[in-house]
């Protein structure tokens, strides 16, 4: 499952990159969109800070912390990337428009393609991580159903543990409880 997001977030930053060099280039850039091409050795930076900050798998994190995550990630890799351009003596090759441009896309564009590739993906039946629930009172019963509502989260709820015999054997919401 994380290398569907590995995968999407790599989309996301390359479409980034390339709409911003677009936008600029139409508007009388003075470049040459290779120069920027060749930067591509940056998303695996980008996907090793992301990785370092706790964005891979991707499950179980609440979407504000996801969105936290991402944009302070995302920060940290654009100033590491415009001190190596600076300190390198290159910073007059690059456009301070791509790169802020790149830098706001980013932000926008990595959390919403999480979303289309979650809401896409949790379809299909390989897409989760299978749960065990303890317990099948009110709370239990509860966890479940929220999974269940929500399975671009990535949790599938597979079985119930309860120790009271008589809600063994039973189903909530789909899901069996058995004796734990």
């Amino acid at each position: 499952m994380h290398v569907i997001i590995i995968i999407s977030d790599t989309v996301a930053l390359l479409c980034a990159g390339a709409v911003s060099v677009w936008v600029r280039y139409i508007f009388n850039g003075q470049f040459h969109p290779s120069l920027y091409w060749q930067m591509w050795p940056v998303l695996i930076f980008f996907l090793s800070v992301y990785a370092f900050a706790g964005l891979y798998p991707g499950v179980l994190i609440t979407p504000p912390e996801e969105l936290k995550k991402i944009t302070q990630a995302s920060s940290l890799c654009f100033i590491a990337l415009a001190a190596v351009t600076f300190m390198s003596r290159q910073a007059e090759l690059y456009s301070r428009g791509i790169f802020l441009m790149s830098w706001l896309l980013v932000i926008f564009l990595v959390p919403i393609f999480r979303v289309g590739t979650r809401k896409f993906c949790c379809k299909t039946p390989w897409w989760g991580s299978h749960a065990v629930i303890f317990g099948a009172g009110k709370t239990g019963s509860m966890i479940v159903h929220i999974f269940q509502l929500k399975p671009e989260r990535g949790i599938k709820p597979i079985v119930i543990l309860d120790d009271d015999p008589e809600r063994q054997g039973k189903n909530i919401y789909g899901v069996k409880v058995i004796g734990g």
